[in-house]
């Protein structure tokens, strides 16, 4: 319970809520696959925050292999095509409040520990959705309060590995990885939901795991270069 920044677990609980209302009313106005392409710029608002409150450097060797990974999530998810609406719009603004919602993290990250951050975002994102949406509460069966129940733990596991990634290395770096979210969403549909794989599906998969592969290789041997300048 215990954390020196209240003021600042309030703020990324909105972010989060924001986050949330603006990425469902997308899908009010295009397809899942289409709001998740677009949700991934959320790798490039995230290098761009890092860069203004923690001065972290953006690589060419990074901003490159963000861009191929974001072509290879398109190959993956192959929208029909690109609508320009107002979901677009809600999409993007949805992602930008997920990264303000990550650089929150970190930033708490260096005084809180990593449930701390958990609970107060889990209690205040509570209280907003209550406030906020109070009127179309409704009442769930038992059966959907256990799927929810199961999903809330499984989404809780999620952010809290995730949280703790960015103890070890930049932000601008970590964010790469959740491309590879994508994949595993794939993976899944084909083999539970029993969705169609398609080549293209298959070469969107091969780029990003080349390019997670080669980013965290050249993340790897810039480190080994720092430490041995460090010995020397």
């Amino acid at each position: 319970f215990k954390t020196p920044n209240i003021f600042l677990q309030i703020i990324r609980s909105i972010f989060g809520v924001f986050a949330m209302y603006f990425g469902y009313s997308a899908l009010s106005f295009i397809p899942l696959a289409q709001a998740s392409t677009i949700g991934f710029t959320k790798v490039f608002f995230v290098s761009i925050l890092a860069i203004i409150f923690f001065s972290e450097k953006l690589t060419k060797e990074v901003f490159f292999f963000s861009i191929i990974g974001f072509v290879g999530t398109y190959l993956i998810l192959n929208p029909d095509e690109l609508i320009s609406s107002n979901g677009t719009i809600l999409s993007l603004i949805s992602s930008f409040f997920v990264a303000a919602g990550i650089i929150s993290s970190v930033k708490l990250l260096k005084s809180n520990k990593t449930i701390t951050i958990i609970f107060y975002h889990s209690f205040f994102s509570t209280v907003l959705c209550g406030v906020i949406f109070f009127s179309e509460i409704s009442y769930l069966s038992l059966y959907d309060l256990f799927q929810l129940t199961l999903l809330t733990i499984i989404a809780l596991i999620g952010q809290f590995l995730n949280m703790e990634s960015y103890k070890y290395e930049k932000t601008s770096f970590v964010i790469l990885f959740s491309y590879s979210r994508v994949i595993f969403s794939f993976l899944l549909g084909y083999f539970i939901l029993q969705e169609n794989i398609e080549l293209i599906n298959i070469i969107g998969i091969l780029i990003i795991i080349v390019s997670t592969y080669l980013v965290s290789k050249t993340r790897n041997s810039q480190n080994s270069i720092v430490m041995d300048k460090g010995r020397g």
